[in-house]
């Protein structure tokens, strides 16, 4: 899809009112001429609206290996979750996923939302629920287990889920 139709649908689904973007996996810097136009953009419209939103990625790469090969991408970005996720592992921050990932601020923006962990307890564990013709999309990032348990309830309810983007 091109980076001015993905903007333009922000925009309409929104009608111009958010407060955040979260870019996630795959993995994002496997494509960076696309996810730095895709960010360029993102930082024109947030200069076009009144309400400023802020700009979170995650990444399965290290943050010094971010560093080093990304600078100009990082330098567009609120804050970034970079490490992979290990299943396995503790979940011990609202929006990192196990205990090896941090969130990192990378702007004045990402420290005011995302600077101390009651702030991202705020920002983490928002569902948004919305649907089109082609389904029902949840938005936004559950703890763990939430979406099989929707799954679950709603199986009860006798409705299928069909194909579903969570593991299992």
């Amino acid at each position: 899809m091109p980076i001015e139709m993905l903007l333009e649908w922000c925009r309409d689904i929104t009608n111009g009112i958010f407060d955040g973007v979260t870019i996630t996996g795959g993995e994002p810097f496997h494509q960076p001429k696309a996810l730095c136009a895709l960010l360029e953009g993102l930082r024109h419209l947030r200069l076009a609206i009144s309400k400023p939103f802020d700009i979170i990625c995650y990444s399965g790469f290290e943050l010094e290996y971010l560093e080093s090969q990304f600078p100009a991408i990082l330098s567009l970005i609120d804050a970034i979750i970079p490490g992979p996720f290990l299943e396995n592992r503790p979940k011990v921050d609202s929006l990192c996923g196990s205990d090896n990932q941090n969130v990192f601020i990378l702007s004045s923006l990402g420290k005011e939302r995302y600077g101390n962990e009651a702030s991202r307890e705020a920002q983490a564990h928002q569902m948004q629920v919305s649907s089109d013709s082609e389904g029902i999309w949840f938005v936004g990032i559950p703890n763990r287990g939430d979406m099989v348990k929707v799954e679950s309830l709603c199986a009860g309810k006798g409705l299928n889920m069909g194909e579903v983007s969570w593991g299992k």
